[in-house]
């Protein structure tokens, strides 16, 4: 089953490649060239797993044969031991010594167990006590002069994402594309979110039977919102229409969000919203919206929430023709629920469970299992100074490696899944013979976003509630001039704190968990 997914994904990609538009016959030839320079590698990795996996099964089989033949052997011989009554004696005895060691040794485990539950919570103080006198010592420190860390973060941040953008363009093609950050829309790679997509079916059952039933997804970015509204989609369109649409713009006027609501239903242009719901309520069958990005339909400014009142009167108003699924970004949903009680409005709240180690770990490596590479975890440095790691056996430090590693990306992913894939990037030092060669995420230092200023972390707020701003927009926000919002914004994308495309500057993905961190420790968000 692996080969088979290894050829397909590698071929898939070698044709994508290939498919590319090419302007010059040079183009064409090194399209060509690269195409099947993809097609050849997938072959090689498919022939060495294919070697691997023969010597494997023959490796097994002898040993398999081997223990069984040993254990029938020993089985005979004992059959023969017990018809002798002194050797039954025997093993009566061996029966008691055996017993009253396992009660000694459950009882030596309940102390060690009383001592390692006492520890973690030492350490937790004492680490806690730690960072607080870290925090004062730093802010007096910056307050007398003797501190330059603004300087020291800046370029902190700009060597880290300098980096990870380096170590990420060395990756082959295939595995770049397998761990890109975009929505999943097959189901081979649909891990998890079952309980999820279960609450968006009750919802839909229920709309059928006329009950009001419009269902929110509120999620991080990058947690999976989008894919599962992909996959409710996939079910729910074999029935009705599915009309999607993705904002990827800031829509606070009325008559644009008019204008694109009438648009994708395909109905004549309207000139207020009491024409729209009679329109849309005058429609011959029932559709489907899915509308994510619902934090786009405001703007945190006076009069700046009037779309989105629109919008869930809409869900009220037409709630008998269109079935409704709406995404939101989990932060700007906790501002709106505080401003405008936005919960009341939806019947059907999904919100997303933290992965367990298990499901993240299963969720990479169905992604790595595709590419055909072998894989290495390398111990860190504390790990080659731990004594018990020393003594387990090749195997039993590969599976510890492993275990730590999927511990650690979970714990700093907080189970985003965009996030989680793109530190398993970031966490690869090397590729050779076919094997990705992946170091401990205790590596990297995750605390250099801490000294930026003031106007910076509320900008980054404002961003990341709104997923996004125009200068115009961050000037009505904080009730600036365009000019003062030019130059704040141009220096936090120097810096590399945020991104711009399309004339939107959005928090830069590569620090979104740190901003998350950072406006915790700040009190902005809770």
């Amino acid at each position: 089953m692996e080969l088979n997914e290894i050829a397909d994904y590698n071929f898939e990609t070698a044709l994508s490649i290939l498919e590319t538009e090419s302007i010059s016959s040079e183009e064409k030839k090194k399209i060509e060239k690269d195409g099947l320079k993809v097609a050849l590698e997938g072959i090689n990795r498919i022939r060495e797993r294919s070697k691997e996996l023969i010597s494997e099964l023959k490796s097994l089989n002898e040993k398999t044969f081997g223990d069984f033949q040993i254990v029938i052997n020993d089985f005979s011989s004992n059959l023969f031991k017990l018809n002798n009554t002194e050797e039954l004696s025997k093993q009566r005895i061996n029966l008691a010594k055996q017993k009253a060691k396992e009660e000694f040794n459950e009882q030596v485990s309940n102390v060690k167990t009383g001592i390692t539950n006492v520890i973690p919570i030492v350490i937790s103080k004492s680490k806690s006590l730690y960072h607080l006198i870290l925090t004062k010592v730093f802010k007096l420190s910056e307050s007398i002069g003797l501190s330059s860390k603004a300087k020291e973060a800046t370029e902190e941040i700009l060597d880290y994402i300098v980096e990870t953008e380096k170590q990420i363009s060395k990756l082959p093609i295939v595995y770049q594309r397998l761990f890109k950050n975009q929505p999943v829309e097959e189901d081979r790679f649909f891990i998890g979110r079952k309980q999820e997509l279960q609450v968006i079916n009750k919802a839909y059952l229920n709309w059928i039977k006329n009950k009001f039933s419009p269902a929110v997804i509120v999620s991080e970015k990058g947690a999976g919102a989008s894919s599962l509204t992909n996959m409710a989609k996939k079910q729910i369109e074999k029935t009705y229409q599915v009309i999607h649409v993705k904002l990827s713009i800031n829509i606070y006027q009325p008559d644009i969000f008019l204008q694109l609501i009438s648009e994708k239903l395909g109905l004549e242009p309207v000139s207020n919203f009491e024409e729209l719901i009679k329109s849309i309520n005058s429609l011959a069958s029932k559709k489907v919206i899915i509308i994510e990005n619902i934090e786009a339909l405001f703007l945190r400014t006076v009069n700046g929430f009037e779309v989105l009142k629109m919008f869930f009167q809409m869900l009220s108003l037409t709630n008998k023709k269109i079935f409704w699924i709406a995404t939101c970004n989990k932060y700007a949903w906790d501002y709106l629920d505080k401003v405008l009680s936005i919960e009341d409005y939806f019947a059907y709240h999904v919100e997303f469970e933290k992965f367990s180690d298990t499901e993240i770990k299963d969720i990479i490596m169905k992604r790595h299992n595709m590419s055909g590479y072998k894989l290495n975890f390398l111990p860190s440095k504390a790990d080659l100074e731990n004594k018990q790691f020393k003594k387990l056996n090749e195997e039993q430090k590969k599976n510890f490696l492993r275990n730590e590693f999927f511990e650690e990306l979970n714990e700093i992913s907080q189970s985003n899944v965009g996030l989680a894939q793109l530190f398993w990037l970031r966490s690869i030092t090397s590729l050779s013979n076919n094997q990705i060669n992946i170091s401990s995420l205790s590596n990297i230092d995750f605390s250099f976003l801490k000294s930026i200023s003031k106007a910076k972390v509320f900008s980054l707020y404002a961003l990341l509630i709104h997923d996004g701003l125009t200068i115009e927009q961050h000037a009505k926000v904080f009730n600036i001039s365009t000019d003062e919002s030019k130059l704040l914004l141009y220096t936090m994308h120097d810096d590399g704190e945020i991104v711009l495309k399309d004339n939107i500057y959005r928090v830069n993905f590569l620090l979104y968990v740190h901003t998350i961190k950072l406006l915790k420790v700040q009190n902005i968000l809770h």
